[in-house]
């Protein structure tokens, strides 16, 4: 039986691709004003940050899966893979790259759930991964503004680090002090980067 899940990740690609579809008709594009070519980067991009958010959370899965070495031999063996990024890369068919950076962008904000009680606990960066799940960023959003602070977390108190991480997905959200509209990836890292100086 096919979860829930999956059933509705289906028919969402179905729906991007009769867009993309639509996308490549011969005038569809070129029939487009300006102001809508804007629009449909922008929407675009939109769906984008949303796909990504979905497989970096099904990433960080598979990766706490494969931290143990019976299960993830057994789910390599299964997919005829060795290692998570070849499984990564046989699936979604990627190349190396990608699939490490989706890797580096799960340990971030991927839930994992106690050993002995079983309670999900806290992401490294709860704040960011709200901002994942919500569309704000996507893979790229992501490292910038958690790149800087990793090394940091080891030798911050957890309370600083918890606020660093909340002004960042707040400046990602375009809701920062300084009123600023949402920041792409290049300034979250210029501002994660001071914020690790900070810290550190």
């Amino acid at each position: 039986m096919t979860s829930h899940l999956i059933d509705t990740l289906t028919a969402l690609a179905a729906r991007v691709d009769e867009g993309v579809a639509e996308a490549f008709a011969s005038d569809a594009v070129t029939a487009l004003t300006d102001a809508e070519v804007v629009d449909a980067l922008r929407v675009a991009g939109q769906i984008l940050r949303r796909v990504e958010g979905a497989v970096i959370e099904t990433v960080g899965e598979a990766a706490s899966r494969t931290d143990t070495g019976e299960r993830a031999e057994s789910l390599f063996r299964g997919f005829g893979c060795h290692n998570l990024s070849e499984l990564l890369q046989k699936v979604t068919l990627v190349a190396p790259g990608p699939a490490a950076r989706w890797v580096r962008a799960a340990k971030t904000v991927h839930s994992e759930r106690a050993f002995t009680t079983g309670e999900l606990l806290p992401a490294q960066f709860p704040a960011m991964r709200d901002a994942l799940r919500d569309g704000v960023i996507g893979v790229d959003g992501l490292l910038a503004a958690t790149g800087p602070l990793v090394e940091a977390a080891r030798r911050v108190d957890r309370e600083s680090f918890l606020t660093a991480d909340t002004e960042l997905a707040a400046v990602a959200r375009g809701e920062g002090m300084d009123g600023s509209p949402p920041a792409c990836a290049d300034l979250l890292r210029v501002h994660a980067t001071v914020w690790a100086n900070v810290l550190d």
